[in-house]
This record gives structure tokens, C-alpha cells and sequence, in this order.
């Protein structure tokens, strides 16, 4: 047996079952007791991450396929978005009322982040624009044209550990293979990260900010140097195929990262670039994504094609 694949396990599993529709975007609120999910249906579920138990069902948040959502750093305010109904939702991130005051139409919004100063929202579309929202005012203070492809997904940093020129920092990834970093208060691009030869998928950031994680369709997970897009390593997937999800664990000594099969990968950067496969026995339906705790290194969420979310524990020698 090879002594990798021994040294990593997964343990202490919760799933949480039943839904009537894929899992279109989930992850953990910022202080990593609950742990939201927007569904292909429109639904908004929420549990919580130390006992599993289900907190919080809305069953209509939306009207039709909600796409992404986005804890504020206060764990405060959960925002959801649409691109069927073009409505981003804000709820009380504790009962999921809704703040109809904050709940307003937004067309064709595809992703969203809060900056890590909490004073901003930053929505992604399908035409590569950037919408940054003003948390006080709930009105757009700026509109950023950021790539020539529909925005993918974006990522802040999410640590009080972030220096404060990276309060205002967003991420943009998009299908036209760039990522770029932005000053989103000013509206100037600070970094480029180029390398990718088509769509990327999913970006992830270690809490220090300095190391970026992206996947993309091309069959890659890139690593850069997050401060100023200085490549770093590049991992090529089984037969290149596409990589949909990634999450930095055990203190950013492994990246997991999903492939287009549905499989779950363990990269270890102190093992000279190998990589592992450990998860098989998680789910009998493919994997699509997976998140990592913000509070606990070894902890992260993954989810399968069916819905279900797998709790799960890295256990390493």
C-alpha cells in the first residue's frame, strides 16, 4: 500500500441528506459554527457545523436556481444570489429572516464576496463586471470592468490576520482564463495571474494572503503568490481533466481539489509534489466542491453530485 495514501485518512463524517435539488453553493460562516447552502431548487439551508443539525430552511429564497452566496465577515449577514429570479437576497445569518431592505435586483448576478473590512460587496456577472456594493448605503458605488468572459468565481481575504492594504483586495476568476487582484475602493487592478489556457473554475487563499490556489478547466491547479501573481506550481489532474473545487488544509500543507470525475484529491507540498487519493469511500455519488473551515485546519465540507454535504476530519501521521 502506498504510504501516503496510509498517512491520510478521513474521519468523524456528518452528512446531511435529503434535498430535493443539487447543492449549487455552500460554505462555512467566518467564525466556522454553521455552515449555509444554496440549493438548484432556490432553497436556503442552514446547519450547524458541530452537531449537524439543520438550523434553518428556506424553501423559496429564491424563484428558481439560486447560484452563490456570501457570509459578511461578522458572520452577521448571509447574502444569496439568483441569476433566474436576478435578486440578491441579504438574511440574518443566525434565523434567515430576510432584510427587505437590503433584498434588491441585480441583473444576472453569478457570484458575490464581502471585503475583509466588511464595508463592501462585490458582485460578480456573466459579462465580466464587477458590481461593488457599499454595505452602508446598499447602493453601487462602482462598476469594474474586469474580464472579457463571465466572472467565475471571486475570493477575499478572510482573516484579521490580512494586512490592511488587503482589506479592500478582491479576486476575480473568469471563464477567459485570468485572475485578477483589485483594489476594489479605488477600482485598479494590483495584480495579474496568468497561466491558465482556459475557464477557471474555483479560487481558494490562504489566511496570511500569501498563497492563491485557482483550478480550471484546462486540467490544472495553479498555485501563486498571492500578493502579486508570481506563479508558483502547477498540478496536472489524471488525463487533464478539468478541476472544479479546491480548499487549503492542514495549515496550507495540503490543497484538496475535485475533478471532473467526481474524485477527491490530496496535494501535499512537503511530500515533493505528490499527490494522493484517499477519499473514495466518502460518497457513492461523484463529488462537485469542497470548503474548508475557517476555524478548524483539519476540517472541511464536501459535497456530492446528489446534494448531500460530507463533513469530514483530515487525519494525517
Amino acid at each position: 500500500q502506498d504510504d501516503r495514501t496510509a498517512a491520510t485518512a478521513i474521519e468523524g463524517e456528518m452528512k446531511h441528506k435529503g434535498r430535493r435539488a443539487a447543492v449549487a453553493a455552500t460554505n462555512y460562516a467566518p467564525n466556522g459554527q454553521e455552515i449555509a447552502s444554496v440549493l438548484g431548487d432556490g432553497s436556503l439551508k442552514i446547519y450547524s457545523a458541530i452537531s449537524g443539525a439543520a438550523i434553518v430552511n428556506v424553501p423559496n429564497a429564491h424563484k428558481g436556481q439560486a447560484t452563490a452566496l456570501a457570509y459578511s465577515p461578522s458572520t452577521e449577514l448571509l447574502v444569496t444570489v439568483s441569476k433566474t429570479d436576478s435578486m440578491v437576497r441579504a438574511w440574518d445569518s443566525l434565523t434567515a429572516v430576510e432584510i427587505k431592505g437590503k433584498s434588491q435586483p441585480f441583473e444576472t448576478v453569478s457570484s458575490a464576496v464581502f471585503t475583509n473590512e466588511g464595508k463592501r460587496l462585490v458582485l460578480g456577472g456573466p459579462q465580466g463586471e464587477l458590481n461593488v456594493i457599499e454595505v452602508s448605503s446598499w447602493v453601487s458605488s462602482r462598476v469594474i470592468h474586469a474580464h472579457s468572459d463571465d466572472v467565475s468565481v471571486l475570493v477575499a481575504p478572510s482573516s484579521s490576520a490580512a494586512e490592511d492594504e488587503y482589506s479592500r483586495r478582491v479576486y476575480s476568476a473568469s471563464l477567459d482564463s485570468f485572475i485578477y487582484a483589485w483594489d476594489v475602493e479605488e477600482g485598479e487592478k494590483v495584480a495579474t495571474f496568468a497561466g491558465h489556457t482556459s475557464g477557471v473554475l474555483d479560487l481558494c487563499l490562504n489566511k496570511s494572503v500569501s498563497l492563491l490556489v485557482s483550478t480550471s478547466s484546462d486540467g490544472t491547479v495553479r498555485t501563486w503568490q498571492a500578493e502579486n501573481g508570481t506563479p508558483m506550481q502547477t498540478i496536472t489532474s489524471k488525463d487533464s481533466q478539468p478541476i472544479l473545487s479546491c480548499a487549503l488544509i492542514g495549515m496550507d500543507r495540503y490543497v484538496l481539489y475535485v475533478t471532473d470525475e467526481g474524485i477527491l484529491y490530496a496535494h501535499d507540498f512537503e511530500l515533493d509534489g505528490q499527490t494522493t487519493t484517499y477519499m473514495t469511500n466518502v460518497s457513492d455519488t461523484p463529488l462537485t466542491r469542497v470548503r474548508a473551515s475557517p476555524i478548524n485546519p483539519t476540517s472541511f465540507i464536501a459535497v456530492d453530485a446528489k446534494g448531500n454535504l460530507h463533513v469530514l476530519t483530515l487525519r494525517t501521521s
